[in-house]
């Protein structure tokens, strides 16, 4: 049998010396991350440690490094796991970072870096998403990377993105809050929108389509 070809990504020939320092850091922070994966090996609360140390450009993961992780939790879902340092390095010397990692990853570009990491998907618009949502018309194990806005009223918000997976009529929210310590899981996708007092307002859907993916990897 012919051996499976490696998938590589094709990096800039000159990294900065401060990026390579910064990924050596994560490798040695990243020996301890198994201590916060769920059973399925999924990142929950970024803020937890040691992601929440971890350098991601001249920021802090646990700040800024949601759409990474929620690459991260996607891969491990269909079976292509990545290391976090190794995400957040292409993420940084890519280029895909807005303005050096403290407003985190370029929504626009995380289509372009599924690309990267030969993962198939398709954008959704917010208005199919939530349409399709509500009638139920997803398949158990279906995996979505989730952005959305943290305060719907307001004309400039902060953004969060995450793994969520339709499983059972239930939506499985992979590290929804900074802190949490386990996945959220919700009855309907506009409850996803839920922060207390405030409400946020989807901004961003990209469906994962793979092969790989069944309901199995949605149990919590």
């Amino acid at each position: 049998m012919a051996k499976k070809a490696e998938q590589y990504i094709y990096l800039p020939k000159r990294i900065p010396k401060s990026a390579q320092n910064r990924y050596f850091k994560n490798l040695e922070n990243e020996k301890m991350l198994s201590s916060i994966f769920d059973s399925f090996g999924h990142i929950n609360g970024q803020h937890r440690y040691p992601v929440g140390t971890m350098h991601f450009g001249r920021a802090k993961a646990g700040g800024t490094a949601c759409e990474v992780i929620a690459i991260y939790n996607v891969l491990k879902d269909i079976g292509k796991p990545s290391r976090l340092a190794d995400l957040i390095f292409y993420d940084e010397v890519l280029g895909f970072m807005f303005l050096s990692g403290h407003f985190g990853t370029k929504i626009h570009r995380i289509g372009t870096f599924l690309d990267k990491l030969k993962v198939p998907y398709e954008r959704l618009s917010v208005r199919d998403f939530i349409r399709s949502a509500g009638k139920k018309e997803y398949d158990d194990g279906q995996i979505f990377i989730v952005t959305i806005k943290t305060r719907a009223e307001l004309p400039i918000s902060q953004l969060h993105t995450f793994e969520t997976v339709y499983y059972k009529d239930n939506w499985i929210v992979y590290n929804r809050f900074n802190d949490d310590e386990k996945p959220a899981v919700y009855k309907n996708a506009a409850d996803i929108l839920r922060n207390g007092k405030y409400r946020g307002s989807f901004y961003s859907i990209y469906r994962i389509n793979n092969d790989s993916q069944n309901e199995e990897t949605a149990r919590i």
